[in-house]
């Protein structure tokens, strides 16, 4: 079974794989078993911190930005890209920043989900209220606004859009969300326990100590780890087999 990833729109998490620190924020987390986490499009920015410098075409070509992006955008990014690599190689690592947030917000208008993709994606007009409707647009359009400007108050604003979907959304029952994933046929019966404990703590920590519940996901990741390593993580050892 293939290790599943985060899918992240401001403070809303959800699955496209399994990865149980996803759990971290239960907002989006459907009741409905069949189908353990919604999909949401993507908030795009690519990780700038690379072990392995890549040129900008690698990343384009890796990313298909050329099927989305205009090539106007393509000239600026790569010119970004760029400029970003050599500052911090010279050690200017604000300047390097500052043309890394230009880049991340050229990307921004390709790839952030206006609220009716993502209602849509999500079919919340099926379960959620006119009412509540208009408040979670109203937050969520507010909280990408400040995104930017004001993390700390993003945070606010996406806090207040998840206390509302949790009104509507719970998250499975490990049990359950044990069954969709069929980790009884792979994990032994002493890691499930210690599964069960960690997801049970964390979720019961979430709300009154994030922290402490990041470290509980954390243990669950890590005893997950043994059983469904990352894609990128075999392909390292099958090459290391090789040698």
């Amino acid at each position: 079974m293939k290790k599943l990833a985060v899918v992240m729109v401001g403070g809303a998490i959800v699955f496209s794989s399994l990865s149980a620190s996803a759990f971290a924020d239960t907002s989006m987390l459907e009741s409905k078993v069949n189908t353990v986490v919604p999909a949401v499009v993507e908030t795009v920015s690519l990780d700038h911190s690379m072990d392995t410098v890549q040129t900008f075409d690698d990343i384009a070509k890796a990313e298909e930005l050329a099927n989305i992006v205009s090539n106007e955008d393509m000239k600026k990014l790569e010119t970004l890209y760029n400029e970003a690599l050599q500052l911090e190689t010279s050690g200017d690592e604000d300047a390097g920043d500052m043309k890394w947030q230009a880049f991340d917000s050229i990307l921004d208008n390709y790839f952030t989900p206006t609220f009716a993709d993502f209602a849509k994606a999500e079919e919340l007009a099926e379960v959620v209220s006119d009412g509540d409707m208009k408040k979670l647009e109203a937050l969520y359009n507010e909280a990408l606004q400040l995104q930017k400007l004001d993390e700390d108050a993003a945070n606010k604003k996406w806090q207040a859009f998840d206390s509302i979907i949790d009104n509507y959304f719970t998250p499975p029952t490990f049990a359950d969300f044990a069954k969709a994933e069929e980790l009884a046929e792979v994990v032994s019966d002493g890691d499930m326990k210690k599964l069960e404990a960690l997801y049970n703590e964390a979720l019961q920590l979430q709300k009154s100590d994030e922290d402490v519940a990041n470290k509980k996901w954390q243990a669950f990741d890590s005893i997950l780890d043994n059983y469904f390593p990352d894609e990128d993580d075999q392909d390292d050892v099958n090459d290391d087999t090789k040698k």
